[in-house]
């Protein structure tokens, strides 16, 4: 028993089982230790379980966008005090994305960076947003402004490895989105504002 007593610690101990233990107890943690990351987790319905100004920042990852507004309230985010949001959507079709930078924008959010990735032939685009300090959905001047998915992306270098990504994204997009027009005889409000934003 002993040996096994051996192995078996050694196993514990072994740098790659480090990431697989959860240990809620955070006090005994060295903050040192580049491997040791305080997170706290709850269960709930979205932002409801954060306590009033807890959080200037949200992430969400890995929801459809009807989701994400859902959770994304005025109402919540005020109580918060949040200030940013870094969002990544699962669906990447332009009409969802549109909508969802349509309705952040009139709501008083500004779009500050785009990225990109492409992992085994999905895209995932990822925006991070920052509450605006003038009115909402003008520029300096009161003018309307309202960035579009992409926006930022298409105006990187030629030689940032994201633009080509996005190019390929804009080509395989444009030739889904000009079937559907050929199959249905029109498109989406939002696909051909994309679309004429992508020429």
């Amino acid at each position: 028993t002993t040996e096994e007593q051996q192995q078996q610690q050694q196993q514990e101990n072994h740098p790659s089982n480090k990431h697989n233990n959860y240990n809620d107890d955070t006090s005994s943690s060295s903050s040192s230790d580049p491997q040791c990351i305080p997170v706290e987790f709850r269960v709930g319905d979205g932002l409801k379980v954060l306590q009033p100004k807890e959080a200037d920042a949200v992430c969400i990852a890995g929801m459809g966008i009807h989701t994400m507004l859902q959770i994304l309230t005025d109402a919540e985010l005020s109580r918060l005090n949040c200030q940013k949001l870094i969002l990544q959507p699962t669906n990447t079709k332009p009409r969802n994305l549109v909508q969802l930078y349509d309705e952040l924008q009139h709501r008083g959010w500004m779009v500050i960076e785009e990225r990109i990735e492409e992992l085994s032939s999905r895209w995932y685009i990822s925006t991070r947003l920052e509450k605006k300090k003038k009115t909402p959905g003008s520029d300096a001047e009161g003018r309307r402004v309202v960035l579009l998915p992409g926006d930022i992306l298409r105006h990187l270098k030629d030689d940032d490895p994201m633009r080509g990504v996005y190019n390929d994204y804009v080509e395989l997009h444009r030739s889904w989105l000009e079937q559907d027009l050929k199959r249905a005889g029109r498109l989406h409000p939002n696909e051909v504002r994309w679309l004429e934003n992508n020429t």
